[in-house]
Formats: structure tokens, sequence, C-alpha cells
């Protein structure tokens, strides 16, 4: 592969809704510019930019892949991303490593959630300038200027129509390339909304426009170019990637409107690094990449300098050095070496032991200021991890952790309650990735499910109860007798102990054993084995024996005592009440303030945002811990939310029934 100097690279995100034609349109690229020599398709699971065993599984990208191509001089990297919600991350990474967009969309199903959470992270990421790629214009009830009006009305009148279809559909035609006459009514509409807008931002065109005087085509051409580089005009392109038709007038459009990376911002903690060819090296890893073919992998984006073979980096985040001992661009699974990557450049370090996603490496003196982290989706969609076997459960921690080196998207608990390991992700199609990589790198085999719900039990009276703990197996025998109270507390105050035994029935001895068997019963409960709060125990008295008393034996005496008196002070149990706040189309709004009455839950308040509301609600969490799916069905993959833990309530006494029927059922298996 020729070398290239940053001003003749050109770095493009493919985003999109899944299936939208992505990875058909690279391979399309691929084929166009003689990297492949025939068109590869995702059915075949034969594509270049998705090579892993669960893309090829699912028929869907997973990764963020970077697709190396030449044209006309210049080395594009086409990033291809996911287009599944549950991937949102690898579209952040995208963006994090692209000056250009290019926003695919099926011209079947239009706008759809994959284009809203493109569009977004082109926002946060910076990335001004961005193309439509309207593919599918082949299948039946599409149009091109229907898609290019929905386009336009959702993502502002910037939005215009630039290469449309020949009436045949077998070319495209420049409309900023070309005369008007001879045009039909169609396409002369649409290059008049091109010459129109065109001249908002140009004020010599606005002149001309005004005046009536024909445009030079020249003139419009240069200036549509220009326009697109900026992010002021954003052109509708109509590009077939199965037949080729529009292909090389999409490489053509990156190559002349591209930004050059050095034209890239990149936010940091008290302003921007801008990137340059000057100064020492600076990168950051957008993706690690473990596999057993491909190895491991970081992919990385130089955000400065020219990082050479053979370099000393530095992990600050591992506080460690490591050797840069070979450099590559990637076409999918292929490395190609090259002997240094510039400024700009997307390319891959093999080998490092330390590097994850997200880090910043850097070659001698640290950067002056931090780079700000790529914004990636909070992960809040639930599952209980179960390894399928018993030698795995210690191992299954660590797993998890290196999977989340690769996908700072994954998170992990362990519930000190249930016992449970959490595993929390975008949504279930990552779960299941992450299911099948613990199992295909690790042998780690495990079930998901719904995690149980940390409950707890609580009373609602006060009770006494007498307890007598009495074994004799021959020699010393066991004796404790104790009388306890308990009593209601104040929600959240957890547990008080007390004693007012009179004349030493219980000595004083054994009082700290009492104490001491207490807590080890509030651990599970008699209703269903969860913790006990917010109960008041007071020790009125008991008994002991000379000889057959000990701490053991009044500390089991005290659990006994606590568990029948709870039984007998009206326990229930109580649940985790948490607060979200989510973020949907205002037309949404009383679809979504339904669905949260249907959960139990409550609208606290709602705040306008524009076009968006934004709602404040509290719901249990039995009923929210996978609701990541569901909000998008409800806001059609435009809604976003976060949520905490607020507090514990009473579990109404239906829902009671229904927790302890199913935990009387899964003891008696």
């Amino acid at each position: 592969m020729n070398p290239y100097t940053p001003e003749f690279l050109r770095n493009v995100v493919l985003v999109g809704h899944s299936r939208s034609g992505k990875t058909t349109l690279a391979e399309a690229m691929l084929l166009a510019t003689g990297a492949l020599s025939r068109a590869s398709r995702v059915e075949d699971g034969n594509t270049v930019s998705d090579y892993d065993d669960q893309e090829h599984a699912h028929g869907y990208s997973i990764g963020m892949t970077p697709v190396t191509v030449e044209s006309r001089g210049h080395r594009i990297n086409l990033l291809d991303t996911p287009g599944y919600p549950d991937f949102e991350g690898e579209v952040a990474a995208g963006a994090a490593g692209a000056e250009m967009g290019v926003v695919v969309i099926d011209a079947v199903g239009g706008i759809q959630p994959g284009t809203e959470i493109a569009w977004k992270h082109l926002d946060l990421a910076s990335v001004q300038s961005r193309v439509f790629v309207v593919t599918h214009l082949d299948r039946e009830s599409t149009s091109f200027a229907r898609t290019v009006e929905a386009l336009r009305a959702r993502f502002g009148t910037h939005v215009v129509a630039l290469d449309i279809p020949s009436p045949d559909g077998n070319a495209v035609v420049d409309l900023s390339n070309v005369e008007d006459t001879g045009l039909d009514d169609e396409a002369e509409v649409e290059r008049e909304q091109l010459i129109e807008t065109a001249a908002e931002s140009d004020d010599h065109l606005l002149e001309e426009y005004l005046s009536g005087d024909p445009i030079p085509i020249d003139e419009l051409h240069h200036v549509v170019l220009d326009e697109i580089r900026a992010g002021t005009l954003i052109p509708v392109l109509a590009v077939s990637p199965l037949t080729g038709t529009g292909v090389n007038e999409l490489l053509g459009l990156i190559v002349d409107a591209g930004p050059s990376p050095l034209e890239r911002a990149h936010a940091t903690a008290d302003g921007a690094l801008t990137t340059s060819a000057e100064g020492a090296p600076i990168a950051r890893v957008l993706r690690t990449v473990v596999d057993p073919f491909v190895g491991h992998l970081s992919i990385v984006k130089i955000v400065s300098g020219r990082l050479g073979a053979g370099a000393t980096i530095h992990n600050a985040r591992a506080g460690a050095d490591e050797r840069a001992t070979h450099l590559f661009a990637l076409r999918g699974k292929e490395q190609i070496e090259v002997p240094a990557l510039v400024a700009g450049d997307v390319g891959a370090i093999p080998k490092l032991a330390h590097a994850a996603t997200g880090d910043v490496l850097f070659e001698g003196a640290p950067p002056a200021s931090a780079l700000t982290p790529v914004p990636l989706p909070v992960p809040t969609f639930r599952s209980a991890l179960h390894p399928k076997s018993k030698d795995d459960v210690d191992r299954l921690f660590n797993a998890l952790a290196r999977l989340r080196e690769q996908d700072p998207t994954i998170g992990m608990e362990r519930d000190l309650d249930t016992g449970e390991m959490v595993l929390l992700t975008t949504g279930d199609a990552q779960a299941a990735i992450v299911a099948a990589r613990l199992q295909k790198t690790y042998n780690i085999g495990v079930d998901l499910d719904v995690p149980r719900v940390p409950y707890r039990e609580t009373i609602a009276a006060g009770a006494q109860h007498e307890y007598r703990h009495k074994k004799q197996t021959g020699g010393h025998g066991q004796f404790a007798h104790v009388i306890i109270k308990v009593d209601p507390l104040t929600p959240g105050t957890g547990f008080e102990f007390t004693e007012q035994v009179i004349g030493g029935s219980v000595p004083k001895q054994f009082i700290p054993a009492v104490e001491a068997g207490l807590h080890e019963a509030l651990t599970s409960g008699p209703l269903s084995g969860s913790p006990i709060v917010d109960v008041r125990v007071t020790l009125l008295g008991g008994s002991a024996h000379a000889v057959d008393s000990s701490e053991m034996a009044f500390k089991t005496a005290a659990g006994h005592a606590l568990k029948e008196a709870v039984l007998e002070a009206r326990p229930s149990l109580l649940e985790p009440i948490m607060a979200l706040t989510i973020e949907v189309p205002s037309d949404r709004l009383g679809d979504l303030m339904g669905d949260i009455t249907s959960r139990r839950g409550s609208v606290q308040s709602v705040d306008s945002l524009g076009e968006k509301s934004v709602v404040h609600a509290v719901a249990p969490l039995a009923t929210v811990q996978r609701y990541a799916s569901d909000l998008r069905a409800i806001s059609h993959g435009r809604g976003t939310f976060e949520i905490r833990f607020d507090h514990y309530a009473p579990l109404p006494s239906n829902e009671q029934d229904k927790v302890l029927a199913a935990r009387g059922a899964q003891a008696a298996q």
C-alpha cells in the first residue's frame, strides 16, 4: 500500500439502520476501487467487513470495522458500523474516528431508529460533513424524491438531492455539475432546491441567484463541495451497491468534499486538540479486537503526530509502556503492514498487552490536556449469568473483565443479596453475543435469565416470641432460652437491638451472642429468604443452664426466635423502586406515560425539551430490568433513559402472593 500524507486521507464512518446496506456499500466501494475482484454478499457470510462468526450467524454487523480503499490518489478509511441498536457503542467509536459521516437510508424503511442513533453520535462527535445515501430504490413503492422530502423535513432544509437516479435507473445525474436544460420536471425542481440551499451560505452565489443570471456549472459545483465539507449542505445521493450505480460518484464526492483529518478537533478537558502532523504522536484506541484468527488488535485513531513502527508508547490508564512493533492498515480481517500511521490515520497495533478500548496512547510527554472520553451508551439491560459448570464460577468474573476491555458498553455487578452475577448490556442481542463470546473465547458456558429481584422483608406490627433451644446428645448438651419482642421501625432505619433483661435471667456474657445470632438471621427472612430490615429487637429475658448453655446455643436460639416472631408481626415484602429519567419524542409521550402506569410506576414530572419530552418517573425494578428493549418499541427507537435506585417500598399483596408462589415452586423443584 502506498504511503499517504494526512491531506490525502479520508476517514468516513458508514452509519444507518440495520440492513440498510452499509456493509454491501463497503463491498461495492472495494469492488469499484479494485480491492476486490468480485463482490461478496452478506447473505453468503463472506463480506470483508463482517468477518466475525457471530456476524455470519446473525447476518448483521456487530463491531466497527475499518475497510481501507484507495481512490484517485487518496486513501479512504471506511469505518463500517452496526445498525442494530444494541451495538450503539460501535457507532460512537466510528464517529470518533471519522471526519465525514455517510448515513445510509433504506428507501423502503426510510428514517428508522438506527438513523436517529447515527445522527446523534455524529452530533456528539462533532462530525459536520455528512452525506445521505439512499439504497434499495429498485424495490416496489420506493421514491427517491419522497425519501429526500422526508429527510429534509426531519433533518433540516440544508438537506438536498445531489446525485439523482436517471430515468432508466442505470446511472445517476449530478445536479451540481449539469445544465438544467434537458432535465425532467422532478430533476429541475431538485436542482433549483440545490442552488437555493447552496446560495444561502455563499454571498456571491446568492447575488447571482437573486439577479436571475445563469449560475456557471463550475462555480455551483465548487460551492456545493465546499459547503458539504463544512456541513452547511447535506447532499442526498442515490446509490445501488448491488449494481454499482452511483458508487464511483460517491467515492469522488468523498475525495473532493471529504474533510482532511488535519481539520479535525478532538475535545479535551479544557478545550480541543486539533489534529496536526507536528509533535509527538497521540493515539486513541477506538476498538479492541480479540479473535482466534485475527489475534489481539488495538484499532486506533492517530489524533496527532506520526507513529512509526517500533515506537515505545505509554498507556496512562494502565501505567505501562509497550512497543508498537508492527502497524497495520485494515481491510476487514486483512492486515496490511505499513511503516507508520500518520496524523489522522486509522489503523491497528497488534499485541498490546495492556491497551483497552478508550485508552489514550502517546510517545514521549503526555498530552497537555486529557482527551474527553467517547460518549457511550449506559448499559441498562440486566441479565443474570448462570455458569453451566461449577468450575466456571470463579473464572466468569475475570472473563467478563476481559470482554469489557474490548467493549466498555458491557457492565457487570455481583448482586450481594441474590448472589447472582448480573450482566449489563444495551439490549438482549448484545447479551447473547457476550454469552457466545464467553463460550468461544474462554470456554465458559452460561445461561441467561432475568435476574432475581433483591426483595427485603419487614414487619407492620409488634410481636413477642419465646424460644427454647434444647438438645441432648450425650455429655454436654445445648440449652438456651430467649424471650424477644420485635417492633417495626421507620423505613430506611435498618436494625436496632436493645435488651431489658432483669435479674440476669440471660447471663451478660451471652447477650453479645444473642445479638450476633440476630444479625445472622437478618440475612434470610422467613417469607422469601430475603434480608429483614427496619426492625427493632428487644431481648426481654430467658434462662440458661449452668452446664449446657453456650454462646453457640444462644446464637441459635436468637435466630429461631427472630424468624418466628417476624411471622407473627404481619410480615411483608419490600421491593426496590427505581428512578427513571426518560427522553422521548413528544408525540410518543402519551404512550410512554401509559406504559409507565402499566408497570406499576408513576410519573413525577414532565419537562419540555424542544421536540422531545423528558419524563421523570419511578417504577419497580421488577418491571424495568429490561426496559431498554421496550422503550425502543414505544419510542420507535428514538428514546433514551437513565435509571438509578431510589428507595424500597411495600410490594402490593397480589404481587407478593405471586413472588412467594414462584419461590415456593422453585424450592420444590
